[in-house]
């Protein structure tokens, strides 16, 4: 039988046989012909081209007109590193072209500043001895606390975080598995005709501009990759993980479960039912 074997990683196996995590002569009768592709930020003159490609797919898609990019914009995508790669380039493009109201896409927009005015990207790469799960639960925890925190400072304009944060969290896990519904469907655990009528609805909200979010609401939010992988590492559905980490945040606050079950986005028995597990 004549057969060919395709094999991709994104980590080093060469130092993962050193520490016994993958087997020598696997790894030598796997690697005949290796193909080596580098991360985004070593291919920095590639940067902007797929950010015009997915500026064009975007603006398709939400029926937008948008001129480009403007000179911050681009170098702020020029300086950032990208530490999910292609996917996180798809994200923030995604993001920009939702919050955009102007005739050019901004460094705001996009949620990056250039490191030549001094500024750090939304997601710095870390070096601390920390793994990237922990790392994410942190900006998670972070993210809600100051969420929550705007939310409270005007009681009389209760907005509905749970809501919100659905709606962002799956089209972006949508664009995270490159649009293909069965992958996203599975990562938010949801079945896929919910997600198909969820998925149109929210992008002719988009389309039709009555979507409102917080100023930081998107370059305070932990990339949406770290969040598919936090959840996947604790074996938890994406949806779920951010609604008990609001749950959690909520039930730090001095305030009524009424007034929790409201910016969660649901009636008060469910809130406690959700809470229940947390008490």
């Amino acid at each position: 039988m004549d057969t060919r074997i395709l094999a991709a990683t994104n980590k080093n196996l060469k130092a993962l046989i050193e520490i016994g995590d993958f087997r020598e002569d696997l790894y030598y009768r796997l690697n005949v012909f290796a193909i080596e592709s580098p991360a985004l930020r070593d291919r920095p003159d590639d940067i902007i081209l797929l950010a015009k490609h997915y500026l064009k797919v975007f603006e398709r898609r939400y029926g937008k007109s948008v001129a480009g990019f403007t000179r911050d914009a681009e170098q702020a995508l020029s300086d950032y590193e990208w530490p999910g790669n292609i996917r996180e380039l798809i994200n923030v493009i995604n993001r920009g072209v939702i919050l955009c109201k102007d005739s050019q896409l901004n460094s705001i927009h996009l949620g990056l500043f250039p490191a030549s005015h001094g500024s750090k990207p939304i997601e710095p790469r870390h070096h601390q001895i920390v793994s990237e799960e922990a790392q994410t639960a942190d900006r998670l925890s972070s993210w809600m606390k100051d969420q929550v925190a705007l939310a409270l400072a005007d009681p009389k304009a209760m907005p509905s975080l749970g809501p919100w944060m659905e709606e962002d969290l799956i089209l972006a896990c949508m664009a995270s598995n490159q649009e293909v519904l069965n992958r996203a469907a599975q990562a938010l655990d949801m079945p896929e005709s919910t997600l198909r009528r969820k998925v149109a609805r929210i992008r002719k909200k988009y389309r039709d501009g009555i979507v409102q979010r917080p100023a930081n609401w998107y370059s305070t939010m932990p990339t949406i990759n770290g969040l598919v992988q936090l959840a996947a590492s604790l074996r938890q559905p994406l949806l779920e993980l951010v609604s008990q980490a609001l749950i959690k945040e909520l039930e730090s606050q001095p305030i009524h479960h009424q007034d929790a079950a409201r910016l969660l986005g649901v009636s008060l028995p469910t809130y406690r039912r959700l809470r229940a597990p947390l008490s």
